[in-house]
């Protein structure tokens, strides 16, 4: 029905994404839209006794930008749950959805960048307390007529589970969320209380949370394993530092020590302590290598320096090592 509606127009493409999604993508003047769209519902609604909604982002200058205004467009039809079914919703139009009642408490701008960078950053604790705190600045309501402020706590949820669906589909990993949308944004129209409203919003953000906390814990097990095989490799190079490690793996050097701490037990530097006295050990008890040989095949060239630590390693001297041994 769609593509026979846009035919013989150049510009648009139409995608059908599954049995009850179809996205259009409108390279024509903008202004038309939303009037062709109220004659596709119809057209639908008379042929098929079908109700549709549907939802349309802003117009963008460049096609890197599509992407967004796709976003937007699954944000405004989202707003289904409050604003209603069977009706053409353009985000441009969502400020005044959220605006409409000035003297309720609206989340800001600042406060949706703060809850995603504490929920991208893995901090669940802090991340729920945020939530509860937003829910809590918008107050009990008790003031206003009841059906206005719970349309204003769904306002406000919606937008919050917009920000956070967006954010997850921007971080481009695989995740048990996916189709679940729907689902909590239909549970937006059930809302009846604020504490409601919180409680869907906190779900969401500790299944979000534990979601992309076990995805980078996956990713740090495999760094770690990859980590550990280049300093073995590279265990003769003197200058294998952390910060040298870390730029060879397009890492933050604060990160992978705390990732080696965490995983490890030990720090950075104890760690390859530990891999060059073991392999120095392994030397001792298997090569006539001489003592600055063996340095040098660990990364320690200072054959003074490399006979101490080997000492405070061991408990010995190499000598003392080699005597026992050989017993």
């Amino acid at each position: 029905m769609v593509e026979k509606y846009y035919k013989d127009k150049e510009g648009v493409y139409i995608l059908l994404e599954s049995n009850e999604s179809i996205t259009i993508f409108y390279n024509l003047d903008h202004g038309h839209l939303s009037i062709e769209c109220d004659d596709i519902m119809g057209l639908i609604e008379d042929n098929f006794q079908y109700r549709t909604t549907i939802g349309i982002g802003e117009p963008k200058a460049v096609l890197d930008s599509v992407r967004e205004s796709y976003q937007e467009a699954l944000t405004a039809l989202r707003y289904q749950a409050i604003l209603g079914n069977h009706m053409v919703i353009c985000y441009k139009d969502l400020d005044i959805v959220s605006g409409s009642y000035q003297a309720l408490y609206t989340v800001s701008e600042e406060e949706l960048e703060q809850l995603h960078f504490l929920v991208k950053a893995g901090l669940k604790g802090n991340a729920v307390d945020y939530v509860h705190k937003i829910f809590n600045h918008m107050g009990d309501g008790s003031q206003y007529e009841h059906k206005i402020f719970i349309e204003h706590v769904r306002v406000q949820a919606t937008r919050l589970i917009a920000m956070l669906f967006y954010m997850m589909a921007s971080l481009n990993i695989q995740n048990t969320l996916s189709g679940k949308e729907g689902e909590y944004f239909n549970a937006i129209a059930s809302i009846g209380t604020l504490p409601h409203g919180k409680a869907i919003v906190s779900s969401l953000v500790e299944e979000m949370i534990s979601c992309i906390n076990g995805v980078q814990s996956h990713m740090a097990k495999d760094y770690m394993k990859d980590v550990e095989q280049y300093i073995k490799e590279n265990i003769s190079n003197y200058g294998l530092t952390l910060k040298k490690v870390a730029a060879y793996f397009y890492l933050n050097p604060s990160y992978l020590s705390r990732l080696f701490k965490q995983k490890m037990g030990i720090t950075f530097k104890d760690y390859v302590s530990k891999i060059r006295m073991d392999k120095a050990v392994e030397y001792v008890r298997t090569t006539d290598m001489k003592v600055y040989e063996i340095g040098e095949a660990i990364g320690i060239p200072d054959g003074n320096y490399f006979s101490a630590m080997f000492k405070r390693y061991i408990g010995m001297s190499i000598t003392a090592y080699k005597k026992q041994i050989e017993k």
